[in-house]
C-alpha cells in the first residue's frame, strides 16, 4: 500500500467517523503524494506533459478543491483512489468500485458482455477452473453457502454483504 492510498483511506475514515482527524488534510496529502510519484516518471514517458511541483502546488484550485458536502467529499476521495490504482492494481480498483459504486460508468446493454445482467457491471470474478480440479469439494461447499450453488459473476461477494 502506498502512502497516497493510506492517506486517502484515512480521509474516508475521518468522514465516516471511524477516526478523528482532518479529512481535507489527509485527502490533500494523499493526492500530493500520488502526484509526486507521477512527477518521478521520466519525462520521455509523460507525453511532453510532465508533472512538476508548480502543478502539484496549484492542483487544489478549481475542481480538485475539497468539496463542502459529505457525499461530494467521499466521491472525490473515491475518484482519487480509482485514479491512483487505475492500471496499477486492477483487483483493488475493481473491489473499490464494487464497494462504493464510484465512478459511475455508463453501460451500453447492446454491447455488454455480461450475459445475465446486460445493464450491470459484474459484482465478482468467477472461481478459477483449477478449483474444480484440485478443490472441488470445498468449492461446491463455498458455492452452496455463498451463491446458492451457482458460480455467477453478478452474485454479491461475501465481503460486500
Amino acid at each position: 500500500m502506498s502512502h497516497a492510498e493510506q492517506q486517502l483511506i484515512l480521509a474516508e475514515a475521518v468522514l465516516k467517523g471511524w477516526i478523528t482527524g482532518d479529512a481535507k488534510s489527509y485527502y490533500e496529502s494523499g493526492v500530493k503524494s500520488a502526484l509526486a510519484d507521477v512527477m518521478k516518471v521520466n519525462k520521455n514517458y509523460a507525453q511532453d506533459m510532465p508533472i512538476n511541483q508548480a502543478y502539484i502546488d496549484g492542483y487544489f484550485t478549481g475542481e480538485a478543491a475539497f468539496k463542502t458536502t459529505l457525499q461530494e467529499q467521499l466521491k472525490q476521495i473515491w475518484m482519487q483512489r480509482y485514479i491512483l490504482q487505475f492500471m496499477q492494481d486492477a483487483e483493488t480498483s475493481f473491489f473499490e468500485y464494487r464497494r462504493n459504486g464510484y465512478p459511475v460508468f455508463p453501460i451500453n446493454a447492446a454491447t455488454s458482455l455480461n450475459e445475465n445482467n446486460k445493464n450491470g457491471i459484474p459484482m465478482r470474478w468467477l472461481y478459477p477452473g483449477s478449483e474444480t480440479t484440485y478443490n472441488r469439494e470445498n468449492l461446491i461447499e463455498a458455492l452452496n453457502r455463498q451463491y446458492d450453488g451457482y458460480d455467477e459473476i453478478n452474485k454479491i461477494m461475501w465481503i460486500l454483504k
